[in-house]
C-alpha cells in the first residue's frame, strides 16, 4: 500500500539569514538557496561543505547571479549556469 500525501509527516524548518530566495534545494541534512548575493548552504552538512551551522555560508565560486537551476542529492548539490556549465559541490564520495 502506497502512502498518500496526507499520511506523510511534514516537518517545517525556519531559516534566518535568507531573504529573497529565488531557488532552493534540500539534501540530506542540508539546504542551499540562491539569493541576490549568490548561493549559500546551511545545516548539518558535514558531508557537503564541512558545515554544521545555523547560518547560511556562501558557496565559493558561485557568485554568478545567472544560475538557471539548483538541485541537491543526498550529499551534494549542483547549479546549472547560464553558459550551460554545471558546477557541483559535496562530499565527492563517488567521484
Amino acid at each position: 500500500m502506497n502512502p498518500s500525501l496526507a499520511d506523510l509527516n511534514h516537518i517545517t524548518f525556519e531559516f534566518s539569514g535568507w531573504a529573497g530566495i529565488s531557488r532552493f534545494a534540500m539534501g540530506e541534512g542540508f539546504a542551499c538557496a540562491q539569493t541576490a548575493s549568490g548561493i549559500s548552504c546551511i545545516g548539518a552538512a558535514g558531508t557537503i561543505m564541512d558545515l554544521n551551522r545555523d547560518t547560511p555560508t556562501a558557496v565559493v565560486g558561485l557568485d554568478d547571479p545567472v544560475v538557471l537551476d539548483l538541485v541537491a542529492g543526498a550529499n551534494h548539490a549542483c547549479a546549472l549556469m547560464a553558459d550551460g556549465s554545471v558546477r557541483c559541490w559535496g562530499d565527492n564520495v563517488s567521484g
